[in-house]
C-alpha cells in the first residue's frame, strides 16, 4: 500500500536576492492564476489541459509555467463545483490570489542533499520566466527532524510545492498493511478530542491545556487577530497531539462515525463553530493510513443513545458525561459506550462473515 506525504523546509538560509526572486514568481503566478480563474470560470464542460495560448494573458511567465497554472486553477474549479453539487448550493469562483505554485520535474534540474556548509542542500528552479524574462531561482535547504524521518522511509518526488514561508517537498511511502483483527471503536467529542472502545482517553494535555478550554479561548478572541492565530494553531497541535497519543498496537481496522454536514442549516455558538471535526478526521485518517490500519465510517445515529450491553435506545439514558441505561441499569462513561457500538457497528461492516454472539 503506497501513501504520499509531505515536508515542509525553511527559506531563512536564502539570502535577500534569492527570496526576492521566489516572492516575484509566487506574485506573478497568483496574480496570471486568477485572470484564468476568471476566464474558464463560465465554461462548463472544463477539459483536462487547455491551450495557453487561447488566453489572453500578458505575462512575463513561460509557456511550460503558464500550462502548470491552468492545470492547477482548472482541478480547483472543478472542486468547488463538486463541493457545490455536494451541498445542493450554487458554487461560488473561488479566490486564488493566495494559491501556491506547485511545479513538476520539467522546473527541477536539481534537488539534492551532499551539500556539506551550513545548509544540506539545494534546489535549482529552471523554465519560470520567457526567453526574454529568463528566471532560474536557486534554494539553499536545511533537513529537519521529519524530513529525515519521511527519507527514511521512503522516496522523494521531483516536485516542489512553494510558499512564502518554506519549500515543500513530497515522498512515496510503502506501507504494510496490517493482518489483526482486532477492531477499534473511535467516539470524537469536544470534551475529549477521542474515546476508544478499549478505554482509552486522551483529554488533558500535560500543560493543563483541554479541547473544551482551547475553545473557549478561541470563542472569546477577535477573528483574524494575532492571538486568534496563535490559539487556532494551539488547537491544531492539540488535536495532533491527541491522535498522536493513541497506541494502535495489534489493531487491524478502525471505525469512526460518518459524520456529513453537522452544521448544515444549523445555528451555533461560537463555542461549537470553532470545533473542527473535520481536521479530527483527516489526523486520525492520516495516522491510519502510515500504519496500514482500515478504516471505516459507521452510521452515527444513535451511537450516543444505545445502551453498549443490551442494545436499548433510549434518549434518556444518556444525562451529559453519563449513560444509565433505562431499561438494564447499565452505567458506564457515555463517551465509551458511544465508542463500544461504534466498534460493534464497524466490525459487522468489516467482517460481516463473524456470525453474532448468542
Amino acid at each position: 500500500m503506497n501513501t504520499v506525504r509531505s515536508t515542509r523546509l525553511s527559506l531563512k538560509f536564502a539570502n535577500k536576492q534569492k527570496l526576492q526572486q521566489l516572492y516575484f514568481f509566487i506574485d506573478e503566478y497568483r496574480r496570471v492564476g486568477q485572470i484564468i480563474c476568471d476566464q474558464l470560470w463560465h465554461i462548463h464542460q472544463l477539459p483536462k489541459f487547455i491551450d495557453v495560448k487561447l488566453l489572453n494573458i500578458s505575462s512575463w511567465l513561460s509557456s511550460v509555467a503558464l500550462q502548470c497554472i491552468s492545470k492547477q486553477i482548472i482541478g480547483i474549479i472543478k472542486g468547488t463545483r463538486k463541493s457545490g453539487r455536494t451541498l445542493n448550493k450554487v458554487p461560488k469562483k473561488p479566490n486564488v490570489q493566495e494559491i501556491n505554485p506547485e511545479l513538476d520535474s520539467r522546473f527541477i534540474s536539481d534537488l539534492s542533499f551532499g551539500n556539506k556548509t551550513s545548509f544540506d542542500g539545494w534546489l535549482k528552479l529552471v523554465c519560470l520566466g520567457s526567453k526574454e524574462h529568463k528566471l532560474h531561482i536557486i534554494i539553499p535547504l536545511k533537513k529537519t527532524k521529519h524530513f529525515n524521518k519521511l527519507n527514511e522511509k521512503g522516496t522523494i518526488r521531483k516536485c516542489v510545492r512553494l510558499t512564502k514561508q518554506g519549500v515543500h517537498l513530497m515522498f512515496d511511502l510503502e506501507v504494510e498493511k496490517t493482518t489483526s483483527q482486532n477492531n477499534l471503536g473511535i467516539d470524537i467529542g469536544i470534551s475529549d478530542v477521542v474515546s476508544l472502545s478499549n478505554e482509552q482517553k486522551q483529554s488533558m494535555h500535560p500543560q493543563g491545556w483541554t479541547l473544551s478550554k482551547i475553545l473557549q479561548k478561541l470563542s472569546r478572541q477577535k477573528k483574524g487577530s494575532k492571538n486568534f492565530k496563535q490559539t487556532q494553531e494551539l488547537r491544531n497541535n492539540f488535536i495532533g497531539w491527541s491522535i498522536n497519543q493513541i497506541n494502535f498496537d495489534d489493531i487491524g481496522s478502525v471505525s469512526i462515525e460518518n459524520i456529513k454536514d453537522i452544521r448544515r442549516h444549523k445555528k451555533c455558538d461560537r463555542f461549537r463553530s470553532h470545533w473542527t471535526y473535520t481536521q479530527i478526521f483527516n489526523r486520525l485518517n492520516m495516522k491510519t493510513e502510515s500504519l496500514g490500519v482500515q478504516v471505516s465510517k459507521v452510521d452515527p445515529r444513535n451511537t450516543s443513545r444505545k445502551c453498549s450491553k443490551c442494545g436499548t435506545i433510549d434518549k434518556h439514558s444518556r444525562r451529559g458525561k453519563k449513560f444509565k441505561c433505562t431499561s438494564c441499569g447499565f452505567e458506564i462513561d457515555a463517551d465509551l459506550n458511544a465508542s463500544r457500538n461504534i466498534e460493534f457497528l464497524g466490525r459487522e461492516l468489516i467482517f460481516p462473515y463473524v456470525k453474532k454472539s448468542t
